[in-house]
């Protein structure tokens, strides 16, 4: 017969391993209830992902904006992202 592997205080693993899954089906039980029931869970991250896509596009825009401005008045890119209140880092 098979022993069974024990960890901390004698507890198997397994008996572990279902009350982490006990636990993360009640979270998401708890989750979906917040969301509602008639939302689509998969929809909504559906268009977010849409919606980070459409601002990356406009935050790549506005970078080459701001390169070529930098090219023409010789203003660093640091100096143009601090007069406009921008992070050098997002």
């Amino acid at each position: 017969m098979a022993s069974i592997r024990k960890t901390h205080a004698g507890i198997s693993c397994a008996t572990m391993l279902a009350a982490r899954r006990d636990v993360l089906e009640t979270e998401i039980a708890e989750l979906l209830k917040q969301l509602g029931p008639d939302v689509d869970a998969q929809a909504v991250v559906q268009n977010h992902i849409e919606l980070l896509h459409v601002y990356n596009e406009i935050k790549d825009g506005a970078q080459a904006l701001i390169g070529q401005y930098t090219m023409r008045t010789g203003a660093t890119i640091k100096d143009v992202h601090e007069r406009l209140g921008l992070s050098l880092t997002e």
